[in-house]
């Protein structure tokens, strides 16, 4: 017994002193408003891409017929006026992103962060390790998205995305496509690289990055002349990711742009509500 307590007494402070020593997860604040820095993606941030220019784009055959297939005029129809941008599209949009973290109000833990975009949905990054749905569940326009850190850099992995455009050109992907980003800070500039991969209409990865600065005093969705968001009129993009119509000013039912609710079994306690009625 005293030859057990000897050893106990040696070994149990190299013990503690072990794992003191193993490092905690390391995470950096994201928090704030971004201003985008075209430096890059001039196509996405302005009047778009010409018809036909796919360069950078890994397309197969498939996805190239499905891109010259494209019909422009579909911008001039009312029900995809208000469509948002999807997942691997929203950090190449025009306008600034405002990113804000949810606290567990009991373990004062980071549960979610949720991105903001101006002409996209309110978009949440799950951190507190929930699976991701099965896959039969509902396709969104952001998708499904969970978060963990490697050292100080944030990877997102995101499934669910309802098929959308790579590019305003027809450039596509399918609604098989997984998308894996990497969130860096380094200072005031926010770097996000993209690896979006599909099966159906990409032939290998397609990689893509894009860079924000910090902008203290910037607002993200700039008003307009009745103060209201630049975001569309009428649509309350709050909730789990998934916009809900309010006041609908086009005639347009719901589900034509905003597409299915999401279950809150799967999405969280915030997920959307039904569409409210007319």
């Amino acid at each position: 017994m005293r030859a057990l307590s000897i050893v106990f007494r040696t070994f149990l402070p190299l013990v503690t002193l072990l794992a003191l020593s193993i490092p905690a997860p390391a995470q950096t604040n994201f928090s704030g408003v971004w201003a985008e820095r075209i430096h890059e993606d001039s196509y996405e941030r302005s009047g778009g891409p010409p018809l036909g220019d796919y360069q950078g784009i890994p397309l197969n055959d498939a996805g190239r017929m499905k891109a010259d297939s494209h019909d422009h005029s579909e911008w001039s129809l009312p029900e995809f006026q208000c469509r948002p941008h999807s997942g691997p599209y929203q950090w190449r949009a025009l306008g600034s992103v405002r990113i804000s973290e949810e606290i567990d109000p009991i373990g004062r833990t980071l549960t979610a962060l949720h991105v903001e975009y101006l002409r996209s949905l309110e978009r949440p990054i799950y951190m507190d390790g929930r699976p991701h749905p099965p896959e039969y569940a509902p396709h969104t326009w952001s998708g499904f998205s969970t978060g963990k850190w490697e050292g100080h850099t944030l990877v997102v992995t995101t499934t669910h995305l309802k098929g959308s455009y790579l590019r305003r050109n027809g450039a596509s992907f399918s609604d098989r496509a997984t998308m894996i980003e990497y969130l860096t800070r380094h200072g005031d500039y926010l770097t996000v690289v993209m690896i979006l991969t599909d099966p159906v209409w990409l032939e290998e990865p397609f990689i893509q990055t894009t860079n924000y600065q910090l902008d203290d005093g910037g607002a993200p969705f700039p008003a307009g002349p009745d103060g209201a968001s630049g975001r569309c009129r009428g649509l309350d993009t709050r909730g789990g990711g998934e916009g809900r119509r309010g006041n609908d000013v086009s005639g347009v039912p719901v589900d034509v742009t905003w597409g299915l609710a999401r279950p809150t079994g799967w999405f969280g306690e915030t997920g959307p509500a039904e569409p409210r009625p007319r």
